[in-house]
């Protein structure tokens, strides 16, 4: 252990035993992932179990849970584990616990054997409980399909759950999700997401235009081209087609900024959050 990590973990034992618990929490996932500490799985694990009784069993169970899934430092994933610590987490309000166990049997993560409708009913769950975190998760598999291609697409579900968010979310949240459910309908859509993403918290428009990127191409190309009309580096019509007027303006745009993969691939994630960073 180098000196910095030997002060690091000095400090931590200190605050632990002054009664910091949130420090227990911190040594636990450093020696449980090998971050900043050198790693020792069982250690880590005994750290964060010692914190259950303090009331932390939101953030330990979903620590460990998530552990789980990947596994680490000699222990291999397991997906009967990381559930139980995972909904332990659940019981405790940790809302994104509940969508790591959904992702463990729709993706047959862990080595659990995918099971479609039951990482769904999971979600569904959640849903009828009101949670908003599910009803993302359900508006995103709605769209895209999941679950290795065992859940389709379906542009019905996605709305009639975008629906049921727009009752329990926060605004900006229904912005962005309508802004994808929109976007998925292709050209039709295109308005309103437009409209939609100037709506959004300026923060947010990067991320909300790669994930636009993962639903409908031409709807994130639609956004971008709009950006650069603005920004002065395009002056076309919006049509979400990748035109050779449109790849111009995105290569101009690049040059302003670095950005790896801009000036190689136009049509890329990277590329359109650069774009809403700077132009929109």
């Amino acid at each position: 252990m180098d000196a910095d990590a030997g002060k690091a973990r000095a400090y931590l034992d200190q605050a632990i035993a002054a009664g910091n618990s949130y420090s227990g929490i911190v040594l636990g996932q450093a020696l449980l992932r090998g971050e900043g500490l050198p790693q020792d799985v069982p250690a880590g694990s005994a750290v964060l179990e010692a914190q259950i009784p303090d009331g932390n069993v939101a953030a330990v169970a979903g620590e460990l849970g998530r552990f789980y899934v990947t596994g680490g430092g000699g222990i291999a994933a397991d997906a009967g584990k990381a559930v139980a610590y995972l909904e332990q987490a659940v019981a405790a309000g940790n809302r994104q616990a509940r969508i790591s166990i959904a992702r463990i049997y729709l993706d047959g993560l862990a080595g659990a054997n995918p099971d479609a409708q039951k990482g769904l009913k999971v979600l569904l769950d959640g849903a009828e409980t009101g949670d908003p975190d599910s009803m993302v998760e359900l508006i995103r598999i709605y769209l895209r399909g999941g679950g290795n291609g065992m859940v389709q697409p379906s542009d019905l579900k996605a709305n009639e759950m975008l629906k049921r968010y727009a009752a329990v979310g926060d605004p900006n949240g229904v912005r962005f999700q309508t802004m994808l459910v929109e976007g998925a309908r292709g050209q039709p859509g295109f308005r309103a997401i437009g409209e939609l993403f100037i709506d959004l918290n300026q923060g947010d428009r990067p991320r909300a235009i790669r994930e636009v990127f993962y639903t409908n191409k031409n709807a994130a190309v639609y956004l971008a081209q709009l950006m650069l009309k603005s920004a002065g580096f395009y002056d076309g019509g919006a049509n979400g087609l990748l035109t050779a007027p449109t790849i111009k303006a995105f290569l101009s745009a690049c040059r302003t900024g670095k950005i790896g993969k801009c000036a190689e691939v136009p049509l890329h994630a990277d590329t359109l959050s650069f774009i809403a960073e700077n132009y929109s």
